[in-house]
């Protein structure tokens, strides 16, 4: 269906038995609004609704929902999307929401294996406010366009309290937080963050806040 213009609804009977969606699939179906993912789909591969400029909705249940990845790019350019769902079972993001630019939510499963956030997976999600980055995410690509470059709206980064996420990189930390002017990580974990951006007087202050039975180091933007 790549280049199909003018498809506007895409209906899996009886939740479908397809249990992948290809690469490019559905490309530049730019007038698709909605779609329900089925809950048998494991993989939605690269590009599979790059372009699908007028796609608001993607339907996913993080209670039932069988996906393990999402390819490079899936969604780049939905510039309509405003939320998304990952569930539990995918581990990595990469390229994925490029271009977003309507995206104000992402939810991720409950318990989210999600270990890796990859170059560029949220690049230019000029809505996105706030995000929770999962606990067991042990990687955040460096680049110089970064996880959240161009996420110009992005205020508060909340790591999860079971965070393992226990080395930070100063650089790496600069692009992953350039637009944030909260930080909030469990106080358990702080030493990761020794002598990196956050540290730095000249950028964040330093307090702790309480979160459900859970003690925070949050990190205010010197200024804001």
């Amino acid at each position: 269906f790549d280049g199909c213009s003018s498809l506007e609804n895409i209906d899996f009977i009886n939740n479908g038995k397809i249990t992948e969606i290809a690469d490019y699939t559905f490309r530049n179906c730019t007038s698709l609004t909605t779609v329900t993912i089925p809950d048998i789909v494991t993989s939605i591969g690269a590009n599979a609704f790059s372009g699908c400029s007028s796609l608001a909705t993607v339907n996913i249940d993080l209670n039932n929902s069988q996906i393990s990845e999402f390819g490079a790019s899936a969604f780049y350019n939905c510039s309509a999307l405003t939320t998304i769902s990952i569930p539990a079972s995918v581990t990595e993001l990469s390229n994925t929401f490029v271009g977003c630019t309507s995206l104000e939510s992402v939810i991720f499963g409950e318990n989210s294996q999600l270990t890796r956030l990859d170059d560029m997976a949220f690049w230019n999600c000029s809505s996105l406010k706030s995000i929770v980055i999962p606990a067991n995410v042990t990687y955040i690509q460096y680049s110089s366009t970064g996880v959240f470059s161009g996420c110009s709206l992005l205020a508060t980064v909340t790591i999860e309290s079971e965070s393992i996420y226990q080395t930070v990189n100063g650089t790496n930390n600069g692009y992953l937080l350039q637009h944030a002017t909260t930080v909030k990580v469990p106080t358990s974990t702080v030493n990761a963050y020794d002598n990196s951006y956050l540290e730095s007087e000249t950028n964040f202050t330093p307090s702790t806040e309480i979160i459900g039975d859970v003690e925070y180091t949050v990190f205010t933007k010197v200024g804001a």
